[in-house]
């Protein structure tokens, strides 16, 4: 049994697992996979922090105005809390079922024609389009968290991404079932 740190990457995702090297270009750690232990690594530049099993952490990330790196770590710190959030809470299922209907009945309506095979397509990018991810309110840890400008863009980042996979998702398995009706 080792103790287990914990790396915070900018993602807002925690790999858990033993850090054997942390060096200027990437992150050597080792972790449990199933019953054995395997060793792997993380290009530095995606981590933002290391919490080490005795309550240390130690942050990786450096603020740079003038590259991409252009939030102070505070900021940053605030984005990741809203992937966080997003990651864990957020459920779009509206946007899945929804277009799963529309491309199923669409689908349906073509009567197998051959340009049925752009209907997925089609819908999820209408929702792309007209369907904005939101915050739900009961997945947000904090609600002074609300009135936080990179706490919300790290939120409707992940947000958007789970949606819009949804609203794919839900667009090609109606396109089958419409064709199988």
């Amino acid at each position: 049994l080792f103790s287990q740190d914990k790396i915070l990457l900018i993602s807002g995702k925690i790999i858990e697992g033993k850090v054997i090297n942390a060096g200027e270009d990437t992150i050597r750690f080792q972790f449990r996979n199933k019953e054995k232990t395997e060793e792997g690594f993380i290009e530095s530049y995606r981590v933002f922090s290391i919490q080490y099993g005795n309550g240390n952490e130690k942050v990786i990330y450096k603020y740079d105005s003038a590259t991409v790196n252009d939030r102070t770590e505070e900021e940053l710190r605030n984005f990741i809390v809203g992937e966080q959030d997003a990651l864990k809470g957020y459920k779009p299922a509206f946007a899945g079922v929804l277009s799963f209907l529309i491309s199923g009945a669409i689908t349906f309506l073509m009567n197998a024609s051959f340009a049925v095979i752009v209907v997925p397509f089609v819908t999820y990018m209408a929702f792309v389009i007209l369907y904005r991810a939101g915050i739900d309110n009961h997945t947000v840890r904090d609600t002074k968290l609300l009135s936080n400008p990179d706490y919300i863009e790290g939120y409707k980042r992940i947000a958007k991404s789970k949606k819009n996979k949804n609203a794919l998702l839900g667009s090609i398995i109606g396109t089958g079932v419409g064709l199988g009706v």
